[in-house]
């Protein structure tokens, strides 16, 4: 059956689709840091300065959640204030504090203060756990570059993303999964800076990645090549999508047969790099 026919079999089992135009890829999807809450302890919150704080993350979780960004800036102040009261102004409490404060003036478009609060909390951090390498430098880390992203300062990103790469391989070994994100954002950022070659070897360094760890489990396999031939596709790069969904339009009748569902969005993708 050609491929034409295929989908118009397939199609009536399905009233909506969504495409996605060939492209369209920038670095606007890039990993972010996230909130950070102190495990408050029964001693912390006997006295009135540990009672504001947990309100404090409390309402900031809240408004964060909500995209109240104003007023959760103004809670991520108040934990900033507490934390140095508790537990001292180099603290990493405080650094976890300083990253709160760090998102929320991103989201609230203060990006210049946002770094500056972000790049205050990476220094506490490393000094409070005497460590380059240490697990909690991730976070801020991925704040900086994330805002430094959003200042369409691509170069200074790039730096950043391939540290929090380097303190993954270091905390979690070279294979770990976690940093898939940062891995995505910095060839993103390559891409952008009209680096092609390294950007596509990311991508690729990406999907192997996931195909190793991934081993044994089909879906993820084939959703690990679905991202892989979307790059290409997304990129313009269509020759080289159109052989990746070939390769995944075979996984999927493998594992699910040749009428399965999830073949729709492959089989349209190849519609359009055909027409």
């Amino acid at each position: 059956m050609s491929l034409i026919h295929r989908i118009g079999s397939i199609l009536v089992t399905i009233t909506v689709i969504t495409v996605g135009v060939i492209g369209s890829t920038s670095v606007g999807a890039t990993a972010k840091a996230v909130p950070e809450f102190i495990d408050l302890t029964d001693d912390d919150v006997r006295g009135e300065s540990g009672q504001a704080l947990a309100a404090a993350q409390d309402a900031f979780r809240n408004t964060f959640t909500d995209g109240e960004f104003e007023r959760a800036l103004e809670h991520a102040k108040s934990m900033v204030t507490l934390t140095s009261e508790l537990f001292g102004p180099q603290s990493v409490e405080v650094s976890q504090s300083l990253t709160n404060l760090g998102l929320a003036q991103a989201e609230a478009g203060d990006l210049e203060a946002a770094r500056l609060n972000f790049e205050s909390a990476l220094r506490i951090r490393e000094q409070a756990e005497r460590s380059l390498v240490s697990p909690g430098l991730i976070n801020p880390l991925r704040g900086m570059a994330s805002v430094s992203v959003d200042m369409a300062e691509l170069e200074t990103a790039l730096v950043l993303y391939e540290r929090v790469i380097h303190v993954s391989h270091v905390t979690d070994g070279p294979t770990n999964l976690e940093q898939v994100d940062d891995m995505d954002a910095l060839s993103r950022i390559h891409y952008d800076l009209e680096n092609i070659r390294e950007a596509n070897r990311i991508q690729g360094k990406i999907y192997r990645l996931k195909q190793r760890k991934l081993a044994g489990n089909a879906d993820a396999y084939i959703d690990a090549l679905d991202d892989y031939a979307q790059w290409f596709s997304d990129t313009g790069n269509l020759s080289e999508a159109a052989f990746k969904y070939r390769l995944l339009e075979r996984a999927i009748v493998d594992a699910h047969g040749p009428d399965s569902v999830r073949l729709i969005p492959t089989l349209i993708e190849l519609a359009f790099i055909y027409s």
